[in-house]
């Protein structure tokens, strides 16, 4: 759970810093028992703005990914307006806890596109082709001899993959990754992240994208 928080951060934290500049705002208005839209697919970094229009109300997280904040605010004459920056890709759902059954939204938070490699040390690991669809090599550097592990994440900071689990000795190394998951099955076209780990430490990870 401690490695799943920590890519996801990584993600988020990249994330913002690289979308900062062209985040969008969308506005849900708050009004007879509705949140207009309650369904919203945006991008990483972008902010959603609750504006409240009648009623007596609550924006409420219910269920968020791992990583991201929730939230709990009042929409009322005298709390007019609530905005939160979501930077964790995943579904957000919410509700207002007054109605909690009549009044639900949903927020899918897509990772943006142009996002570049996170590489702590990137020119000790060189991961190609990117786009791939056959076979990604990752070409690496193992500063101290020790545990390695290598692993694939899905944009949500899901780990699908285990790569590599062993000791290493220092030195250069390469490991192909043929797009399938844990079951041995084809993961769906998209962007995913590679992550290596030297005796428990995170040393370096970046993005690949698997379907060209």
């Amino acid at each position: 759970m401690k490695t799943k928080i920590t890519l996801t951060l990584i993600i988020a934290s990249i994330l913002l810093m690289v979308n900062a500049a062209k985040a969008t705002t969308h506005t849900v208005q708050v009004a007879n028992f509705s949140f207009t839209p309650n369904t919203l697919n945006i991008q990483s970094g972008d902010t959603v703005k609750w504006v409240w229009v009648s009623g007596n109300h609550t924006t409420t997280s219910l269920s968020v990914p791992v990583g991201a904040s929730s939230w709990d605010s009042p929409m009322n004459s005298t709390s007019t307006q609530f905005e939160i920056q979501l930077t964790v890709p995943g579904t957000y759902n919410y509700n207002c806890t007054m109605h909690p059954t009549t009044m639900t939204g949903t927020i899918t938070v897509a990772i943006a596109s142009g996002l570049s490699d996170i590489g702590a040390n990137s020119n000790s690991v060189n991961a190609y082709p990117s786009p791939f669809s056959d076979i990604l090599s990752i070409s690496f550097t193992i500063p101290e001899t020790g545990a390695t592990k290598i692993s694939i994440y899905d944009i949500t900071g899901k780990q699908i993959k285990v790569l590599v689990d062993m000791n290493y000795q220092t030195g250069n190394y390469i490991i192909c990754w043929d797009g399938r998951n844990e079951n041995g099955e084809i993961v769906d076209p998209g962007i995913y992240f590679y992550m290596i780990e030297n005796k428990g430490v995170l040393k370096t990870s970046g993005k690949i994208v698997f379907g060209a």
